[in-house]
């Protein structure tokens, strides 16, 4: 018998919510939710709201500081999965990790990639991308990061936010889709 499969879920800018908490429960093994607001449920009224508080009282370089914290502590087997900004965190890290308890990494619509595109990941690390974006274009972004060691990148048919039931970009065929591939990847 297998050991469950452990799992840091880090949020995106909405933090922890009902909706996280729930795809927490659809995946497979033990699933501890990062956030970049300690836990507190926020409850934003919009992405708008949601993106100025966390860009006014967090910054990715912040929440890169809270996910290096858990990630120095974890003692066990332990892959990654995470949304936005909490993607973009891990990526930032990821060149850097030293706990080699982390063994790989899963990143959905993290944009902020594009400020980092010279890391080398030391772990494997699949990257979902949407289908387009508003400020800046996917493929040149994918052009970029294509043929680093340890990177595979998948761009999908949707768009960004469509894990997050709170965003208006949520697609629940993809969101079913997208569960059972995480509840199918095993990381070594």
């Amino acid at each position: 018998m297998t050991t469950p499969q452990r799992t840091l879920l880090v949020a995106d800018i909405f933090g922890k919510t009902p909706a996280l908490e729930e795809l927490a429960q659809a995946l497979d093994g033990d699933i501890d939710i990062i956030d970049p607001y300690q836990g507190k449920y926020m409850a934003f009224s919009s992405e708008a709201e949601a993106y100025q508080y966390f860009s006014q009282n967090v910054t990715v370089g912040g929440y890169q500081q809270i996910l290096e914290g858990v990630i120095e502590k974890v003692t066990s087997p332990t892959r990654v999965v995470a949304f936005s900004v909490g993607g973009s965190a891990f990526w930032s890290l990821s060149d850097s990790l030293s706990n080699r308890n982390i063994s790989c990494g899963v990143c959905f619509y993290s944009s902020q990639i594009r400020y980092a595109v010279s890391v080398n990941p030391k772990l494997p690390i699949q990257l979902y991308f949407p289908l387009q974006e508003e400020h800046f274009s996917v493929d040149d972004l994918i052009l970029a990061l294509a043929g680093k060691d340890l990177v595979s990148i998948e761009q999908t048919q949707y768009l960004h936010g469509f894990m997050n039931k709170y965003s208006m970009q949520f697609n629940q065929q993809a969101y079913q889709e997208f569960i059972g591939q995480l509840n199918q990847i095993e990381c070594e």
